[in-house]
């Protein structure tokens, strides 16, 4: 429900926020102090590194998939796979096409949680499994 607009000069009108919104904004802001936890924050970097290697070692080793090593929250894949982008975002996957930044078959796919890696890598697997068939 919008309160009572007030006018900020001749051209702009501002409405002041519900309470669910500064509700809302409130519980953000909460999280956001977790940031601050240095204990909370090494847990986190520890998640995002093991499941980093645990996705490149599924990659690279089970599928011979060319996935360089990173040091970051992503890794950078090299894929034959034709319009791999566009079938992972069918299945409900989203992740970036580097294409135009490097060569032609080149992904970034971010570290998420456990349960959405897994998803990606069944997502990829089955992928590859189909491209593999269609290919010979």
């Amino acid at each position: 429900m919008l309160k009572k607009p007030i006018k900020l000069n001749m051209n702009e009108v501002a409405y002041p926020p519900s309470e669910e919104i500064i509700e809302t904004a409130r519980k953000n802001l909460m999280d956001l102090n977790r940031y601050s936890d240095p204990d909370y924050m090494r847990r986190n970097v520890s998640r995002v590194i093991a499941e980093r290697e645990r996705i490149w070692n599924v990659l690279n080793d089970n599928l011979a998939v060319p996935v360089y090593k990173s040091m970051t929250n992503f890794l950078l894949i090299k894929t034959d796979i034709p319009d791999i982008v566009g079938k992972l975002a069918d299945i409900g996957i989203l992740i970036s096409d580097l294409s135009n930044q490097l060569s032609s078959g080149f992904i970034r796919v971010s570290i998420g949680n456990r349960e959405d890696n897994d998803v990606f890598i069944a997502g990829y697997m089955k992928i590859c499994e189909i491209y593999s068939q269609e290919k010979f």
